[in-house]
Order: structure tokens, then sequence, then C-alpha cells
């Protein structure tokens, strides 16, 4: 929030280089120029671009696969958490000999579905409850499921 509210009083005074310079320093510096991802939603195709640029930059495959048309309307909290889960697959796939990330959006009903897959040498879902125990196999296929589903 702190951010948005400095980049807002940037904005205001119309101090553009300034403004560039920290989103740069928040991002991981700027896109490679390889811009390709173009939905409706502005703010998705700022998230889908930067990630595939830093999947680049790491070497990770990143495929994605958007089968429906995405709305204007999805909101900046909705890509903050997309984002967020990217981030996420994208730390794993680091510790891989060869990374690889899977977007998949499409519609189910009224329903925009994100599903994001990574594969992974080591089980992450092997979670210590204590010394000796581990989440149950039943527990782990609950959490493996589950996806981003937005109405």
């Amino acid at each position: 929030k702190h951010y948005a509210v400095m980049m807002k009083n940037l904005l205001k005074e119309e101090n553009y280089l300034e403004l560039e310079k920290m989103i740069d320093e928040l991002g991981e510096g700027e896109l490679s120029g390889d811009a390709v991802i173009y939905t409706q939603n502005t703010a998705l195709n700022a998230v889908l671009n930067d990630k595939m640029s830093v999947c680049k930059k790491n070497n990770i495959t990143f495929r994605m696969v958007i089968c429906t048309r995405v709305p204007k309307s999805i909101t900046t909290n909705v890509c903050v958490i997309l984002s967020n889960l990217l981030d996420n697959a994208i730390e794993a796939e680091k510790k891989e000999e060869k990374g690889y990330i899977k977007l998949y959006i499409h519609r189910q009903g009224d329903m925009l579905c994100m599903s994001i897959a990574n594969k992974i040498t080591v089980s992450v879902m092997l979670i210590k409850v204590n010394s000796k125990n581990k989440i149950s196999s039943l527990e782990k296929k609950r959490i493996i499921k589950k996806s981003m589903v937005l109405e």
C-alpha cells in the first residue's frame, strides 16, 4: 500500500522518471521488450508479460493457455493474487533443473477459472506437523486439487 501511495504522489506531481525508476525497482527491472500477451485486461497483461520475462531470465519454460475472453473488469486484487501465485511457482522452479510452469485460463459457466501447475522433484506437500507426523495423503490431494476460481 505504501508504494501505491508514493507512486500516486509521483504521478500527481508528473514526476514520470522517478515513477518509472520506482516501478523498475519494485519489479525485476524492465520487461525484456517481448510484451506479447494482449488480453482485454491491462493489469493482467502486465502481470503475464512480467512473469514471462522473469521465467525467461531464469530459464523456466512458461506456457499459457487462455481459452476465453478475459474481461476488462478483472480487479487489480485478482491480478495481485495471480502474480503472487506465479511468483511462488517461479521460486519453486528455480530449484529445478528444467523449470516448467503452465497457466490455464478458461471459463466454466459464469466463472473465470485460472489454474497454475508447475513440476517439482521433491513434494512441498510433505509438511512436518511435528518431528514424526506428516500431512496425510488425503489432505495432500485436497490441497493439490485447489485452483483459483473467480466469479
